[in-house]
């Protein structure tokens, strides 16, 4: 289930109020309760039962939860002994809005020049590795520098921003990754389509307007084989449909299957099936009469 986003412009430095790291005792459930400030939340070990405004949620290990503003919260049922989270209390000096999961690549498009802060109400999915750090490096700092409340709420931001970057690379990668399945199902489709024409890597990269480099690399990591040998294998795969037709020469299949010399054509296909065109059109026709 995809969930909703907290968006807010970042134009100062966000307040920081309080934080910690809070452990359970046994049977400890999170009290009902509605703050004047937003808290986030990330549960470090065990499972954080929780219902914050309308949704509930039972957080495993590396979740982070945002509990906005005035938003009602409350533990939905016991936690285990040693669940633990980080959580942090804080302010921010603009207009805050709760937006849709399908409005998030709008207020990307033009990060990071518009100053957005998205942060995720619930999410499993993001580098928690990094994220852990600054919440360590956040809590140290408070440790530290109670007092500096101008360098926590300059790494606070920080560390808000951080989350913002991850959500914004993710989605980037995720359009990317999209993006090159559908180019390559273009692609693939293309030269199924054509294979009686003359293609290479070349002639396919111009087609589609990409270099060679970056198509052959891009088709080489999606496909687990080059784009020649795809097409060597696909002519094959076709002759051999072809060669079940009597009525059709060696010649003419490989003239239809793109091989302009018949003798490469014979090569290729007994490096591949281990026969000849002749031997296999042989065993196909036997096989053939014997099955009937």
């Amino acid at each position: 289930m995809k969930y909703n986003y907290f968006y807010s412009k970042i134009q100062r430095e966000a307040t920081f109020l309080w934080g910690g790291r809070f452990i359970s005792t046994p049977e400890w459930q999170h009290k009902k309760r509605t703050s004047n400030f937003h808290e986030i939340i990330i549960v470090i070990s065990g499972v954080l039962h929780i219902q914050i405004g309308e949704n509930k949620f039972s957080a495993p290990k590396n979740t982070i939860l945002l509990i906005p503003k005035g938003t009602l919260h409350f533990g939905t049922q016991s936690c285990l002994e040693d669940t633990s989270f980080y959580w942090f209390h804080f302010l921010l000096p603009e207009k805050w809005e709760i937006i849709d999961n399908k409005m998030v690549d709008f207020y990307l498009q033009e990060y990071p020049y518009n100053n957005a802060l998205l942060l995720p109400l619930y999410s499993e999915e993001m580098d928690f590795s990094r994220i852990n750090i600054l919440a360590n490096q956040l809590l140290d700092i408070l440790k530290r520098n109670e007092s500096n409340r101008f360098y926590l709420d300059f790494f606070l931001t920080s560390f808000l921003i951080e989350i913002t970057e991850e959500i914004a690379f993710d989605r980037k990668d995720t359009d990317m990754l999209h993006n090159e399945r559908k180019t390559l199902s273009y692609i693939t489709e293309w030269i199924k389509a054509s294979l009686e024409q003359d293609l290479s890597l070349e002639i396919v990269a111009k087609k589609f307007n990409y270099s060679k480099s970056y198509l052959s690399r891009m088709f080489s990591e999606k496909m687990n084989i080059t784009l020649t040998e795809y097409i060597k294998q696909l002519r094959i795969e076709r002759a051999k449909s072809l060669l079940s037709n009597l009525s059709i020469s060696i010649e003419e299949v490989a003239e239809l299957c793109g091989f302009n010399d018949e003798k490469y054509f014979m090569r290729c296909f007994k490096k591949e099936e281990l026969i000849t065109p002749s031997q296999y059109r042989d065993a196909f026709n036997k096989s053939s009469i014997n099955n009937k």
